[in-house]
């Protein structure tokens, strides 16, 4: 699969996902189920029930953990500080773009 390009027809419209939050965190949900399982401390990966869409990654520069079938991270920063978070695809037989741990500092 061409990185540069998307197969937008595995992909819901954007009209069937939400956007819950509370002024501090967020989510985009989506009406698919699917299994999240740790794939490294500071990597998720989300994968769709029945085929219903593509699987993802959640990689991050903070430790992951999962919550029921959802990814969590509980951080606190400092002014000069940041997080790195990462959703990618995932491509079967092909390394993770975001792999390299300089990438995720």
């Amino acid at each position: 699969m061409d990185r540069d390009k998307t197969d937008t027809a595995t992909y819901a419209p954007i009209e069937d996902y939400g956007l819950i939050g509370d002024m501090r965190t967020a989510a985009l949900v989506g009406r698919a189920g699917h299994q999240c399982r740790q794939e490294s401390e500071q990597s998720l990966i989300f994968e769709p029930e029945g085929g219903a869409g593509p699987t993802l990654r959640l990689r991050a520069s903070v430790p992951l953990r999962i919550e029921g079938q959802d990814g969590a991270a509980e951080f606190t920063l400092c002014d000069d500080e940041k997080v790195t978070l990462v959703m990618e695809g995932v491509v079967p037989g092909e390394a993770s773009p975001s792999e390299d741990s300089a990438r995720m500092r």
